[in-house]
């Protein structure tokens, strides 16, 4: 993974008394992170495809980073952003609700992009 990216279907939403949810598509797959500290909710933040693997192992600690994105991975609601980069910017642009779609039903094996690939 390069550039780390919470999933652009899930959607993460704070409550007032500090638990962050991730929305996802289904109702009864969304995720309940409790009380998670200042730098937790700033390292979700981060989690948005414009930061690479590296430039979030130097913010937030390689520890904190590779323990986070394991729990997400196992959660399915984290993917690489750069896997947008094999995809033409026009096509990009043109089918990106497809691409979302794809994301969330998408293995190792079969990226959004290679999806993409075969359906072209």
């Amino acid at each position: 993974m390069r550039r780390p990216r919470i999933k652009r279907t899930t959607e993460p939403v704070r409550t007032p008394d500090g638990d962050v949810y991730l929305m996802r598509p289904s109702a009864e797959n969304d995720i309940r992170i409790e009380q998670p500290n200042e730098e937790q909710r700033q390292l979700l933040d981060a989690l948005d495809g414009e930061h690479t693997l590296e430039q979030l192992r130097e913010r937030f600690g390689e520890e904190e980073v590779g323990d986070t994105i394991s729990q997400l991975q196992e959660l399915e609601v984290i993917e690489d952003a750069a896997d947008d980069d094999l995809v033409p910017a026009a096509e990009l642009a043109r089918f990106d609700r497809q691409l979302r779609y794809f994301s969330d039903i998408s293995s190792a094996e079969l990226t959004p992009s290679e999806a993409q690939r075969r359906l072209r």
